[in-house]
């Protein structure tokens, strides 16, 4: 492959994110746990106790998607809201850390079957490149770190 321009780079991006996602909508077999949802579930995870808020800007989406996403978690009651110091925190219930467990072990191993398929010989080296571009993109979301 010839060098990419940038544009190119940027158009094989959004396809590696669109078809990862449309791929892990048909995988995910967890009850009550969507594409949409379980990134919000791996961050209350992280975070117990965070606000809506919170989980849209560590997660780096619009706070309404995190509000959806909280409206069918909650209804799945694998996650619980309560009122503490005037603010709303949220808290997965047992059964939300056994979803989020078993969606975040079916998804790794997707993106595990797929890095393996790809034969990528330099994995490290595109792996802190990734890093770097999302690092100059939004600095404060640092992932694996």
């Amino acid at each position: 492959m010839a060098k990419p321009t940038a544009l190119e780079l940027g158009q094989l991006i959004g396809l590696i994110h669109r078809t990862a996602a449309a791929a892990q909508s048909r995988l995910l077999t967890v009850p009550g746990v969507t594409i949409s949802t379980a990134p919000i579930l791996t961050y209350i995870a992280a975070h117990p106790d965070c606000t809506a808020q919170e989980a849209a800007d560590g997660l780096a989406i619009n706070k309404g998607l995190v509000s959806r996403g909280l409206s069918q978690l909650v209804a799945a009651k694998l996650v619980t809201k309560r009122r503490v110091a005037g603010r709303v925190a949220l808290r997965l219930t047992q059964a939300g850390a056994s979803a989020q467990e078993a969606a975040d072990a079916e998804l790794t191993a997707w993106w595990q079957e797929q890095l393996a398929a790809s034969d990528m010989k330099h994995r490290k080296q595109f792996a802190r490149n990734l890093a770097a571009l999302a690092a100059q993109l939004a600095p404060e979301h640092q992932i694996g770190q």
